[in-house]
């Protein structure tokens, strides 16, 4: 029953490295309500990239994949939930 709840193997492109490394400090804090995930809470996202150094385009570029990235794990999220039930 192991196998169930191993992590996948998953690619991560080296573009893409610094944001996957960015949401993976973040990725446990949601705002969960009675109906599920809300989303992510933005409000422990922003201090983590202004700490990083990032600045402009960058800054927004990681907000965007951290965004992407959390809207995906919310719909999987759901889906699983929907599935369950």
């Amino acid at each position: 029953m192991g196998h169930l709840y191993a992590a996948p193997d998953a690619e991560v492109w080296p573009d893409n490295w610094p944001s996957f490394i960015t949401y993976r400090r973040i990725c446990d804090q949601w705002i969960v309500g009675p109906g599920g995930i809300v989303g992510l809470n933005l409000g422990a996202v922003y201090p983590l990239l202004d700490r990083s150094g990032l600045t402009g385009d960058d800054w927004m570029r990681t907000l965007d994949d951290i965004r992407a990235m959390a809207d995906a794990v919310a719909e999987q999220l759901m889906s699983n939930r929907k599935t369950e039930s």
